[in-house]
């Protein structure tokens, strides 16, 4: 895609080249440097592809996503407002409606730091985190985010990695407010309303550092 590249005040919608239907922005490749902001991306038409996706990077990817708005089908079955698979990623500002998935975040290397986010009605989960790779090269920072009206997940860990935390977020209407499976994946200050906190076996983290009184 390029380094240094500045992707500003731009609005994309109903994206695709003939009947395929495409991603508002799609990188891959060299992206060091990468600056995404002030994005509208009215995804509204199809469910299907992402309004922005990070992935198949090479060199050493790092950059900015922040004021973006990504607006998806409600009751979606298959789109992902946001995903990143590697590198070193600031992201705030990013609000997200509808889609399957809010923001995913798998990363394999480097920093995903994710502050002053908003997603609103996604149907599976508003945060995912589905892999995180090796503790001493990666690390995923969930910070002072909302996540509302979320379906079966507020935010989902699903990795073994400790190099997660998950701290003073909003999490309001789930199934599961926090859905931490691992022990060392540090979690606290979160606020949880009109959500529920799994007990199964495979969650291996109680959610106590969360003092907020939860709701249902």
């Amino acid at each position: 895609m390029g380094k240094g590249l500045v992707l500003q005040n731009v609005s994309i919608s109903n994206p695709g080249i003939a009947s395929t239907t495409g991603d508002c922005v799609a990188a891959s490749g060299e992206v060091d440097g990468l600056n995404i902001n002030d994005l509208t991306c009215d995804h509204t038409n199809v469910d299907e592809k992402q309004c922005i996706v990070i992935s198949n990077v090479t060199d050493a990817p790092h950059g900015t996503i922040s004021n973006v708005n990504c607006m998806m089908p409600m009751g979606a079955k298959f789109m992902t407002g946001l995903t990143v698979h590697q590198g070193t990623w600031n992201i705030s500002g990013v609000y997200t409606r509808g889609g399957n998935i809010g923001m995913s975040f798998e990363n394999s290397f480097g920093t995903i730091t994710a502050t002053k986010n908003v997603v609103v009605g996604a149907t599976t989960a508003c945060y995912r985190v589905e892999w995180n790779g090796l503790v001493s090269t990666s690390r995923t920072v969930l910070d002072g985010n909302v996540a509302r009206l979320c379906g079966a997940f507020g935010v989902h860990v699903d990795n073994t990695s400790s190099g997660i935390s998950v701290t003073r977020n909003v999490v309001k209407g789930a199934g599961r407010c926090l859905d931490i499976f691992y022990a060392g994946q540090a979690h606290s200050q979160n606020t949880l309303l009109d959500c529920s906190v799994s007990t199964t076996s495979a969650n291996k983290v109680a959610i106590s550092n969360d003092p907020t009184t939860l709701s249902n």
